[in-house]
């Protein structure tokens, strides 16, 4: 995966105060005009992190008035079904990462500590080589193959929705599922 944009990056002392982010992404301390800290970005990568698992947003709406709405209100209630098929400790860390209470995050380091590191290195072999697939075709390609899949099927599912995960099974057996 590449993250790009750090135009909004600064070093601080204390707390912000400035609204900026992207909707879906901002932690909801800021949609509430609170003071927030650097667990701002724990929150957003929590959510990148859950999109890549499950291949879905975590705050849609129709609008982007909605998702603002979705994302300040952070209720994570409905997203068991989407984490079901994960190991408890990688639902264990997603959830962390997007807890609504600031003070309740994970800070870099200790969410980089987290088990699941360890414990699920299969699966984190088959994200990085499936992320590492995406990324270096070509934007055109990507882009025609997205359209195609989707003219196939009304509900086709990505390579990673065929993959076990949760499994022992090595990098090597979970690629041949491709």
């Amino acid at each position: 995966m590449k993250i790009a944009d750090l135009g909004l990056a600064v070093q601080f002392e204390d707390a912000l105060t400035a609204k900026s982010g992207t909707p879906g992404y901002m932690a909801p301390e800021i949609l509430r005009d609170e003071d927030y800290t650097e667990v701002v970005d724990i929150f957003s990568l929590g959510v990148v992190f859950f999109n890549i698992l499950t291949c879905m947003y975590l705050f849609k709406g129709k609008t982007w008035k909605d998702t603002l709405q979705f994302n300040k209100a952070c209720d994570l209630s409905i997203l068991d079904p989407y984490l079901d098929r994960l190991s408890i400790s990688c639902k264990d860390l997603v959830l962390k990462m997007l807890a609504a209470d600031p003070c309740s995050r994970p800070s870099a380091s200790v969410a980089l500590n987290h088990p699941w590191f360890k414990e699920d290195q299969n699966a984190i072999r088959v994200l990085l080589r499936v992320n590492s697939e995406v990324c270096d075709l070509d934007p055109k390609v990507r882009l025609k193959s997205i359209v195609h899949r989707n003219k196939k099927s009304q509900s086709p599912k990505s390579r990673f929705d065929q993959m076990d995960i949760t499994s022992n099974k090595s990098a090597n057996d979970l690629s041949n599922q491709r």
